[in-house]
């Protein structure tokens, strides 16, 4: 799986030659989206220049990426002028993600002169080369940095004055705001996150058009939970005829969950979306698309009486509060049952549990990002 492919390069990075940098090299052209980033990472570690052929193949990839960075631009201004500033803030992060990409491609590219072949000479004739590439990541790098004041503005003129530049290079037009919510949830999952998409969905205030509900029913189906379950949140407050035209499809185990939020049996707490919030409150530096891995083993307990099932390992349990202030935060550690004098078990807002379990492979997973929950813990345990 990814995650194992993801671990081979990170054995790589320990012993770098000429034969790991042309593996890693290859890996930039990959599906997933954090393969890619990881390669760049350990490429740029080991200060790699392409060269000869490799650094031919650099442009087009170079204008990919540029080209990804148009749209979601062109998608942040009409965010913007359509107010919805939350989504343009988590445009942004994509924005910003593909945009730091784009910055380690060029560093791995000698820019300083260019014996690629002229575009006329290579062998497809889309292909770009080493001029072309100067020209868009000055356009690009050449933006000047937001202030807090400019990204709250309703309109942002160098934005626009930028996607004005790259038009004459990528085919870009502001989009129209219903067009745009189709056109993330349709996105490629290794273009635009999970995260951003099921964003996308809490926004919308119902079902519109036939082209959006189809979108939205096929996610019913979706291998993620969270947009399983935004997707089901959004029907229910539209019309159910959607979940009902579907519901022998979906299977069992996924139609108990489903069915609870469709009827609004589900809380709010319990949805992955708002774990997912709530972890990002308390591990901002990591991707909300990588906490999904640990919000997916949160529970949420309401009423749990005299005590928390399956608290016999360890676990983090954290004491929910009403308002938005930071929770308690309680370590049990292996045969801790001093907890039940710690806890007041009616606490009405309820209680997450997480197992460190879930932490540790968390770290095996994304070891980079880890360490702040390790720390958290450290800090916390008593």
């Amino acid at each position: 799986d990814v995650y194992k492919r993801q671990n081979i390069l990170r054995l790589l990075s320990l012993n770098g030659s000429i034969e790991n940098d042309s593996f890693c090299f290859e890996r930039l052209w990959s599906t997933p989206r954090s393969l890619r980033e990881l390669a760049l990472e350990y490429l740029a570690g080991r200060n790699y220049i392409a060269q000869g052929e490799a650094k031919e193949r650099l442009p087009d990839l170079i204008y990919e990426v540029a080209g990804i960075l148009t749209w979601l631009l062109s998608a942040k201004i009409c965010l913007r002028e359509a107010q919805k500033m939350y989504l343009t803030e988590t445009v942004n992060k994509e924005y910003e993600r593909w945009r730091r990409f784009l910055a380690g491609l060029t560093a791995i590219t000698d820019l300083s002169d260019d014996k690629t072949p002229n575009r006329k000479h290579l062998k497809r004739p889309d292909s770009y080369d080493i001029r072309s590439v100067c020209r868009i990541t000055g356009i690009l790098f050449g933006e000047k940095k937001r202030s807090l004041k400019d990204f709250n503005r309703r309109s942002d003129p160098e934005e626009k004055k930028l996607l004005k530049k790259l038009r004459h290079l990528f085919p870009a037009e502001i989009p129209l705001l219903e067009e745009l919510i189709e056109d993330v949830i349709n996105y490629d999952y290794n273009i635009l996150s999970i995260w951003t998409k099921a964003c996308f969905l809490r926004d919308i205030k119902e079902i519109s058009t036939e082209n959006l509900a189809d979108s939205v029913v096929a996610l019913l189906f979706s291998p993620e939970e969270i947009l399983q379950e935004e997707a089901s949140r959004l029907i229910a407050r539209s019309d159910q005829k959607f979940y009902r035209s579907v519901y022998q499809r979906i299977p069992e185990k996924t139609k108990i969950r489903l069915d609870r939020i469709i009827s609004g049996e589900s809380e709010e707490r319990e949805l992955l979306y708002e774990k997912t919030v709530f972890l990002s409150s308390l591990f901002p530096h990591i991707l909300e698309d990588e906490l999904l891995n640990l919000a997916e083993n949160i529970k949420y307990l309401r009423n749990p009486g005299n005590g928390f099932p399956g608290t016999e390992e360890k676990s983090i349990i954290w004491i929910l509060s009403k308002d938005t202030s930071e929770p308690e935060v309680l370590i049990l550690n292996n045969g801790d049952s001093d907890y039940n004098n710690k806890v007041s078990f009616d606490n009405e807002p309820g209680f997450y549990v997480l197992r460190l379990e879930a932490v540790e492979t968390f770290h095996s997973q994304y070891p980079e990002r880890s360490f702040g929950i390790i720390r958290y813990i450290d800090d916390n345990e008593k």
